[in-house]
C-alpha cells in the first residue's frame, strides 16, 4: 500500500432566540434568551501502511448565551426585579489515535487526548450579582486491544487514564467477549466495566446552583446478552440484561437547591431491539427497554428515568429520495417540579413522532427537512417545563 492521508476541516455557526415561558405554575412571558456558537475542527489522517494509520484531530468551541428577564407585573413579592445573565464558554481539544494491526486477529487501538473548557459569567438578579471566571483541563491516555482469532471469543479490552485539574488521576476499564456460535445464527456477548465522570464548571460553579465541594461520579457496570439474525441476515433479533452501580452520582438537591452528590444508586434492566429487511430499500426497526432504578439513601426511584420506554422507526431509501419516520414512547417517571404546588409526583407519559426527508440533488449536493414533534404533543420532559412543539428544518448541504 502506498502511504496516503487525508485532511477534513468542518465549520459550523448558529444564533439563536427564544422565549422562556418558565413553569407552567408561574409564567413569565417576558423572559428571553438568545446566544449562539461557533465551532471549528479539523482531522489529519495518515495511512502508513496496511496495518499502521494514525489520526490527529483539533476542535474549538466558543459560545456565548444571554438571559434577560425584565420586570413586569407579574413579578411581585419582595424579590420582584430584573434579571440578567451573560455565560461565554470556550473549550479547545487535541487527540491523537494511532491504529496499529499485528495480524488480521490482532490490533491495537491507542491515543491521547487533551481538553481545557473555560466559563465566564456575569449577571444580576433581586437575589444580587453574580461573577465567576473558572476554567478546568484533563489530559487522558487510552488503549484498547481486540483478539478476534477463528472458533474463539472476540476479546476486547480497554483502559484509560484521566489527569483532571481539580480531582487528580483516575483510570477506568473495560472488558468484553462476543461469541458467534458456530451453525445458529446466534452470537453471545457480555461486557464489564468502569467509568468516571468530573463535575462539569456550571455543577461546581454557577451562581445559586454550583457546588465546588463536589466528588467525581464514579460507576461500575456490566451486561449480557445475545443477538440472533434470521433470514439470511434481512431480520434481527437482540436482547441484554444490565446492572449499573453509580457512587456520588450528580443531581440537584431540593434541599439546597444546589448541585449535589447521591452516595450510592443503582440501576438494572432489559433491552430488546429487532429489525427486519422485507427489500433492499426499506429497513424497520423496533426497540423497547425497561429499567429499575433507585436510591439507595432513600429507597426511591431517580428522578426523570422512565421505567418503561421505546419505540421504532422505518427508513426507505429509493433513488435520490431517503425519507425516515420515527416514534418514540417514554413512560411515566418520577419527577419534581421544585417551587411548585405539585412537589414531587410521576410525571405523564408521552409519545413523540419524528420524520426527516433528504433529496439528493447530484453527488455533492442535497436538500433536508425535518420535522420534530410531528403531532404537535404537549408533554414536559423536566417537570413544569413545557416541551417545544412542532418544529420544522429546511436545509442544504454541499460537498466540494
Amino acid at each position: 500500500m502506498t502511504a496516503t492521508s487525508n485532511v477534513s476541516l468542518n465549520l459550523r455557526y448558529r444564533e439563536a432566540a427564544s422565549g422562556l415561558g418558565g413553569p407552567w405554575f408561574a409564567p413569565d412571558p417576558n423572559a428571553s434568551q438568545d446566544g449562539g456558537h461557533f465551532i471549528v475542527s479539523t482531522l489529519y489522517r495518515q495511512f502508513v501502511s496496511d496495518r499502521w494509520s494514525y489520526s490527529v484531530r483539533t476542535s474549538f468551541l466558543s459560545r456565548g448565551i444571554t438571559w434577560k428577564d425584565p420586570v413586569d407585573a407579574l413579578d411581585t413579592g419582595p424579590f420582584a426585579g430584573d434579571g440578567f445573565s451573560e455565560i461565554n464558554s470556550r473549550v479547545k481539544d487535541v487527540a491523537w489515535q494511532n491504529d496499529l494491526r499485528f495480524s488480521e486477529s490482532a490490533w491495537l487501538v491507542s491515543g491521547a487526548e487533551w481538553k481545557e473548557e473555560q466559563t465566564t459569567n456575569s449577571g444580576y438578579s433581586p437575589f444580587g450579582t453574580t461573577s465567576f471566571d473558572e476554567r478546568i483541563r484533563n489530559a487522558s491516555l487510552f488503549a484498547n486491544g481486540i483478539l478476534d482469532f477463528r472458533r474463539l471469543p472476540t476479546a476486547s479490552a480497554g483502559v484509560r487514564v484521566d489527569d483532571h485539574s481539580k480531582f487528580g488521576s483516575v483510570a477506568t476499564y473495560k472488558l468484553s467477549l462476543s461469541y458467534p456460535v458456530p451453525g445458529t445464527g446466534t452470537t453471545l456477548k457480555g461486557s464489564i466495566g468502569t467509568g468516571f465522570r468530573a463535575p462539569s464548571l456550571n455543577e461546581l460553579y454557577y451562581p445559586f446552583y454550583g457546588n465546588p465541594d463536589l466528588a467525581p461520579e464514579r460507576t461500575f457496570g456490566y451486561d449480557v446478552g445475545a443477538r440472533r439474525d434470521f433470514a439470511a441476515g434481512r431480520a434481527s433479533f437482540e436482547c441484554a440484561w444490565f446492572a449499573n452501580s453509580y457512587r456520588n452520582m450528580i443531581t440537584f438537591n431540593p434541599a439546597t437547591w444546589l448541585a449535589d452528590n447521591i452516595g450510592e444508586a443503582k440501576s438494572s434492566g432489559v433491552e430488546i431491539q429487532s429489525s427486519l429487511r422485507p427489500f433492499a430499500a426499506l429497513t424497520l426497526r423496533g426497540f423497547y427497554a425497561f429499567t429499575r432504578t433507585e436510591d439507595c439513601a432513600t429507597g426511591k426511584q431517580l428522578l426523570r428515568r422512565p421505567r418503561h420506554g421505546g419505540g421504532g422507526s422505518a427508513s426507505y431509501r429509493g433513488g435520490p429520495c431517503d425519507v425516515i419516520l420515527s416514534a418514540s414512547r417514554v413512560g411515566t417517571r418520577l419527577d419534581n417540579d421544585f417551587g411548585g404546588p405539585r412537589g414531587e409526583y410521576y410525571n405523564p407519559a408521552y409519545t413523540r413522532l419524528d420524520a426527516a426527508v433528504t433529496y439528493r440533488a447530484n453527488a455533492a449536493s442535497e436538500v433536508f427537512l425535518t420535522v420534530s414533534n410531528a403531532t404537535d404533543e404537549r408533554y414536559d420532559e423536566v417537570a413544569g417545563y413545557p416541551a417545544p412543539g412542532a418544529r420544522f428544518t429546511l436545509g442544504t448541504k454541499v460537498d466540494f
